[in-house]
C-alpha cells in the first residue's frame, strides 16, 4: 500500500466527543440485559419517583447521513429535551430488532417508544399514539429499469416483494394480495433495517420492497440505482407511542410535541428572519460533509461547525436540521434562496461573497498559505515567492484561495500556473493529493495546513498569500435580527473566540495534542512472557468473551499504552479509553479502574463482532469489529459495500475493505455512502497497528 495513501485526513479520528456523551453505541445493552431490567408502567408519577425516563428507540448508529435535514439524532435529542422538561434522567433502550419495540413497551420495559412508528389500527389496539411528528406514505421501491414495466398495482402480478413480517409494509402487501393472489411476499430477517433491505434491492439481491416516503428521500441520495415505482398508501401519521395505561404521560408528551411544533411541515423555501425561525423552532443549516465541518462518527453527528450550531440552537431552544449542499457554489445560494437559514462550513467572508449573502461576526481567523508537496529527495517544490514561477497550484475556482493568489500575483509581480479542481472537491482531498505527489502545491487556510501536518510529513507550509481572513456564518441579506443573535452568541457568550467553551471546541478539532499516539513501534513483551501488569485481567475477560487475550492486549496498548490513568481531552478514561456514560451503560463498574475498563472494552468488542455475518472468517470479523471500535460500525458497512462495488472482497479487511475505507474520505465516494465522509486512514492504521502488535505478542507470549 502506498504510504501516502493513508494520509488523507486533516483531523485525528476523535476517540469521542463531549456533546454526545449522553449516549453511545458502545454502551448498547444486550437483549438479555434489557429483558432483565425492572418492569413497570410509565405513568408520570412513577417516572418522577424512579427519576428515570426509559425510551425505547432504534440505535441511532443505525441511521445514515441526513442529506435532507432530518437529524440523525432526532429521537435522541427530543427524548433528552423531554427528560429535561420532566427533570429526570434519560435511559435509552435500543432493541436489536424492530419487532421488539411495541412488545417491550407493552411489557413495561420502557415508558416511550420513540421510533417514528406508522400509526395503524392494529397498533392502536396495543398502544396509544402521540400527536403526529411527521407524515409518510408507503412507496414500492425497485431498480430504475423497472419504471416502465410497473406503473400500476396490476403490474405486481407474479412479482416478489421483500419486507419484514412485523412491519406495516407486510400488512399493506397482504391487502394487495387479496386482489393479486400471485403476488409473492418474501420475509426479510426480523432484525434487518429497512435501509438494508432497500440496499439489497439496489444491488439486485432483492427484487422489490416497500419504504416510507420520508426514509426514501434520504436513501435516494446515495442509492442511485433505485426509485419509487408506486405510491401504495395515502399519507399516514408517524408518531411516538406509550402504553395504554399511561394517559398522563401521553398528555404530557402531546403538550411537549405541540410546544415543539414537530407536526408543522416546513416550506421548501423560507426567507423570513429570526421571528419566523423562533416560531418554527427549527434552524436550517447548510453545510458540507467534511472533517472540519460536519460528519458522522460512531453513529453521531460531529464537527467543529456542527458543535457551534448545536450550541447556538440550544441557547435559543431550537432544533437544527443539517442540509448538505452538493458543492461549494450552491452552499451560499441555498441561503440566498431561502432553502437554509445559515451556511456554516468554515466559509471565508469575502467581498465577492457579500454580493450574495451577509456574514455574521467572525468566529475563526486564518491566513491563507501556500502548501507544497515534496520531490523525490524530500525537498519542497515551493519554498519562497520565486518558486511560484515554475509551480502549479491546484484549487477550486470559487474558493477564496483563488482570489487571494490572483491578488498576490498582481501585487508581487509573480506568475504561476493555476489548475482548477472540481467544485465538490474538499480542501482535505486537495491536500491529500499534494501529500501523495499527485498535485504539486495548493493554497489553504493555515490552521488546516497545520492539522494536516499532524498526520503527514509529506507537505510543507511555504508562505502566506493573504492577510488575516475572517471565517463566519453566512445569512440572508434581509435577516438582520438573525445576524444580531449570532453576533451576540460569538461576542457575549463562552463561545466567543478564545473564551472557554469556544477553546474547548476549537482545540478538540484543530489543536489537540492529547491523543494516544499510534503504536508505530512494537511494545515488547519481557523475557518472562509478560505483556503488562494487567495480563491476568485481560486473560479473564478474553476468556469470558471468547477472545485471544493477546489480541485484547494489543488493542489495550493501542488505546492507552497500558496507562490506567490515561484520560483523553474528551473525557474518555482508563485502559480501553471508555467514556463515563458508556461505562454506565455497559454496567461493568468504575471504568477508571483497570478491571471494569478491560471488561467494558472487551464486552463491546463482542457486541460488535456479533454484528457481522457468521459466515465471514473469525479473524476478518474481528478486524471489522476493531475498525468499528475506532471509526464506527456504519462506516465499516459503507466500506464493505464500496469494496464490493469496486470488485474487492467485502469479507476481507487487508488490501480490500481497508482500501475502500480510505476512499470514503473522497467526496465522490462519500456522497454515495450511507454514512458519508469518513477519515479512513485512522481505522486503517488502528487495525494495522493492532494486528502487527498481536503478531509480535503471539510469537513471544503463550496464548493460554
Amino acid at each position: 500500500m502506498p504510504r501516502s495513501a493513508i494520509f488523507t485526513i486533516v483531523v485525528f479520528c476523535l476517540s469521542f466527543l463531549y456533546h454526545c456523551s449522553q449516549s453511545d453505541s458502545r454502551g448498547k445493552l444486550s437483549e438479555k440485559e434489557i429483558l432483565a431490567l425492572e418492569r413497570y408502567k410509565g405513568r408520570l408519577d412513577t417516572i418522577k419517583a424512579k427519576d428515570t425516563l426509559r425510551v425505547i428507540s432504534p440505535d441511532i448508529s443505525e441511521g445514515g447521513l441526513p442529506r435532507e435535514g432530518s437529524p440523525l439524532s432526532f429521537e435522541q435529542d427530543m427524548s433528552e429535551y423531554f427528560a429535561e422538561e420532566l427533570g429526570v434522567e434519560l435511559l435509552m433502550i435500543h432493541p436489536e430488532s424492530y419487532d421488539s419495540i411495541i412488545p417491550w413497551l407493552v411489557a413495561g420495559i420502557g415508558d416511550i417508544a420513540a421510533a417514528s412508528l406508522t400509526e395503524t389500527e392494529r397498533r392502536q389496539e396495543r398502544v396509544d399514539f402521540t400527536r403526529p411528528l411527521n407524515q409518510a406514505r408507503e412507496l414500492l421501491i425497485g431498480r430504475k429499469e423497472l419504471a416502465d414495466s410497473i406503473i400500476s398495482i396490476d403490474d405486481l402480478h407474479g412479482r416478489e416483494v421483500v419486507v419484514r413480517r412485523s412491519s406495516t409494509y407486510y400488512q399493506t402487501l397482504q391487502g394487495i394480495k387479496d386482489s393479486i393472489a400471485d403476488l409473492k411476499i418474501t420475509l426479510a430477517p426480523h432484525d434487518m433495517h429497512t435501509e438494508e433491505i432497500v440496499h439489497r434491492v439496489a444491488t439486485g439481491k432483492y427484487p422489490l420492497t416497500l419504504c416510507d416516503s420520508h426514509l426514501a428521500r434520504n436513501i435516494f441520495f446515495y442509492e442511485e440505482t433505485i426509485t419509487a415505482l408506486l405510491e401504495l398508501t395515502d399519507y399516514r401519521p408517524i408518531a411516538w407511542a406509550v402504553a395504554r395505561e399511561c394517559p398522563d404521560l401521553l398528555a404530557g408528551l402531546n403538550e411537549f410535541i405541540l410546544e415543539q411544533k414537530l407536526t408543522k411541515h416546513l416550506p421548501k423555501t423560507y426567507t423570513g428572519d429570526w421571528e419566523g425561525i423562533l416560531k418554527r423552532k427549527v434552524l436550517r443549516i447548510a453545510t458540507r460533509n467534511n472533517a472540519a465541518t460536519y460528519w458522522i462518527y460512531r453513529g453521531k453527528e460531529v464537527g467543529f461547525e456542527y458543535e457551534l450550531c448545536k450550541a447556538f440552537a440550544k441557547k435559543h431552544k431550537l432544533r437544527i436540521e443539517m442540509q448538505i449542499a452538493p458543492d461549494w457554489e450552491q452552499l451560499l445560494q441555498w441561503v440566498h434562496d431561502g432553502k437554509a437559514d445559515i451556511a456554516a462550513a468554515c466559509i471565508t467572508a469575502t467581498a465577492q461573497r457579500r454580493k450574495l449573502v451577509d456574514f455574521a461576526e467572525p468566529h475563526l481567523f486564518a491566513t491563507e498559505v501556500v502548501v507544497s508537496g515534496l520531490d523525490s529527495t524530500g525537498t519542497p517544490f515551493v519554498t519562497d515567492t520565486a518558486d511560484l514561477h515554475s509551480a502549479t497550484l491546484y484549487l477550486r475556482r470559487s474558493s477564496s484561495y483563488y482570489q487571494s493568489i490572483t491578488q498576490f500575483q498582481s501585487q508581487n509581480k509573480v506568475d504561476c500556473k493555476l489548475e482548477f479542481v472540481p467544485e465538490d472537491m474538499e480542501t482535505e482531498e486537495i491536500l491529500s493529493k499534494v501529500a501523495a505527489g499527485e498535485f504539486q502545491a495548493t493554497i489553504c487556510d493555515d490552521y488546516i495546513a497545520r492539522m494536516e501536518q499532524m498526520h503527514t510529513s509529506d507537505i510543507e507550509i511555504a508562505f502566506p498569500v493573504s492577510d488575516t481572513q475572517h471565517i463566519a456564518w453566512a445569512i440572508r441579506q434581509s435577516a438582520d435580527t438573525l445576524q444580531e443573535q449570532i453576533n451576540t452568541f460569538f461576542t457575549e457568550t463562552q463561545y466567543r473566540p478564545r473564551d472557554k467553551m469556544y477553546n474547548i471546541t476549537y482545540n478538540k478539532y484543530f489543536e489537540s495534542r492529547k491523543r494516544i499516539a499510534a503504536a508505530r513501534s512494537l511494545h515488547r513483551a519481557d523475557k518472562e512472557g509478560t505483556i503488562s501488569p494487567y495480563d491476568r485481567l485481560m486473560k479473564r475477560y478474553a476468556k469470558r468473551y471468547d477472545f485471544d487475550w493477546r489480541m485484547v492486549a494489543a488493542q489495550t496498548y493501542q488505546e492507552s499504552k497500558f496507562n490506567p490513568n490515561a484520560r483523553s481531552w474528551a473525557g474518555a478514561v482508563g485502559l480501553m479509553q471508555i467514556m463515563p456514560s458508556t461505562g454506565r451503560d455497559l454496567r461493568v463498574g468504575d471504568i477508571s479502574k483497570p478491571g471494569p475498563s478491560l471488561h467494558g472494552g472487551t464486552k463491546y468488542m463482542r457486541q460488535l463482532l456479533r454484528r457481522f455475518e457468521k459466515g465471514i472468517p473469525f479473524q476478518e470479523r474481528y478486524r471489522f469489529a476493531l475498525a468499528s471500535y475506532n471509526a464506527g460500525y456504519g462506516h465499516v458497512i459503507d466500506a464493505r459495500r464500496l469494496a464490493q462495488s469496486l470488485g474487492l472482497n467485502s469479507d476481507v479487511w487487508f488490501d480490500n475493505v481497508e482500501q475502500a475505507m480510505l476512499k470514503l474520505a473522497k467526496p465522490e465516494y462519500a456522497r454515495k455512502a450511507r454514512y458519508g465522509y469518513c477519515r479512513g486512514s485512522e481505522p486503517v492504521m488502528y487495525v494495522g497497528n493492532i494486528q502487527r502488535l498481536y503478531n509480535h505478542y503471539s510469537q513471544v507470549v503463550d496464548g493460554g
